[in-house]
């Protein structure tokens, strides 16, 4: 509904305990990763908004 007002958020959840780079056309492990962070959600900063301000450009 473009009319509607939308919160976009993201939850960011680690997969395993390993920080990653990508080398050589691939992902290697390097190393153990932070400890998580409390917060874990981050809303975006336009949030709430129509979904007609949403759809008018790539987020």
């Amino acid at each position: 509904d473009a009319k509607a007002k939308y919160i976009l958020l993201l939850d960011i959840v680690a997969a395993d305990d390993y920080r990653y780079k990508f080398h050589n056309s691939r992902w290697m492990v390097a190393g153990k990763a932070d400890p998580e962070m409390p917060k874990r959600m981050y809303i975006h900063p336009d949030s709430p908004t129509t979904g007609e301000q949403w759809m008018q450009k790539v987020v």
